[in-house]
């Protein structure tokens, strides 16, 4: 078999294009397994973000049911407003301080806690007398966001009852 002077460096080629392909191949295998890695690592930390966002709550709503000057503040501060229109906005969110840091600091995952209490208004009061008892409505708002991207967002409404003068 005779080989011609064009077809010298044909298999070269055709090895280095293999080898290329194969290379493309084992890059996207890569990404793809660390992006797999990246989302099962969420998922594990995700029931993390959860139950520290659920103590978070529990605290908040512990801290509030202690201090009640803290529930005035936050009511007084929807009392200048003009139109009930603008009670979805965000400027009525009072944040607070994280309480579970204080907590129980070594045994929480790296990341960022937000919480927000809203103050929803006046509701009418469940099985009461309209005429003795002012009924307020809040919305504790809890979002827990690990480092690595995992994150919860636990929202609990209550309500406080007050006595009329």
């Amino acid at each position: 078999m005779a080989i011609f002077p064009s077809q010298k460096g044909s298999s070269l080629i055709i090895a280095l294009v293999f080898l290329a392909v194969l290379t493309a191949a084992g890059i996207a295998a890569f990404t793809m397994s660390t992006t797999e890695e990246r989302m099962s690592s969420n998922a594990q930390f995700r029931g993390a973000a959860f139950q520290t966002s659920y103590s978070e709550i529990r605290a908040q709503l512990e801290f509030l049911r202690k201090d009640a000057t803290r529930i005035d503040s936050v009511r007084a501060f929807d009392r200048p407003r003009v139109s009930p229109v603008d009670s979805r906005l965000p400027e009525k969110r009072q944040p607070l301080t994280n309480l579970t840091t204080r907590l129980n600091s070594t045994n929480i995952p790296g990341g960022n806690t937000n919480v927000n209490l809203t103050y929803l208004g006046e509701r009418v009061a469940e099985s009461s007398s309209l005429d003795k008892f002012y009924n307020y409505a809040f919305e504790l708002n809890v979002k827990r966001e690990l480092t690595s991207g995992a994150y919860s967002d636990q929202v609990q409404g209550f309500n406080i009852q007050m006595p009329k003068p």
